[in-house]
């Protein structure tokens, strides 16, 4: 049995909400508040703080390297990966993290993890930094460096 209704669907109405106004300083306050949020925002987008991670872009690290802003690079060495640190004060850490599966186990055992503190004069960062195990090595110390001069000998 289906049951047909003669005066057709009902009309629900929703309540009226009252409306909610502001006073002038609450208005100009949250005004205030976002266009310093938005300034915020503008600064953090254009001039980000912190270390820069260049990833394996030898074109991005180069230039902040040589101009002592803080920034991360890691790239590969024949079979070695390095991480480098850039600090602001002109010092450079470059770090053994991984080395090839075919490399002996004496020399994974010597060489990886260890780490070396290059420093270096504002405009004056070398390439070789990066490109060579030993690159620059006279201006560096740490137990990586203390390794490879023994080995040098």
């Amino acid at each position: 049995m289906v049951r047909r209704y003669k005066s057709g669907p009902r009309v629900i109405e929703l309540p009226k909400l009252p409306r909610i106004t502001l006073s002038k300083r609450v208005r100009h306050t949250l005004i205030v508040i976002i266009a310093l949020i938005l300034l915020v925002m503008i600064f953090l987008y254009f001039f980000p703080g912190g270390t820069k991670n260049c990833g394996t872009e030898e074109s991005c690290f180069i230039p902040l390297a040589y101009s002592c802003q803080p920034a991360k690079f890691k790239n590969m060495i024949g079979t070695t990966e390095l991480n480098y640190l850039v600090g602001e004060d002109c010092t450079l850490i470059k770090t053994i993290t991984r080395m090839g599966v075919r490399e002996p186990r004496q020399v994974k055992d010597l060489f990886l993890g260890l780490s070396m503190k290059c420093s270096y004069q504002k405009g004056a960062f070398s390439p070789d930094y990066i490109r060579k195990l030993d690159g620059k090595l006279d201006t560096c110390f740490g137990p990586l460096a203390t390794v490879i001069n023994d080995l040098r000998k």
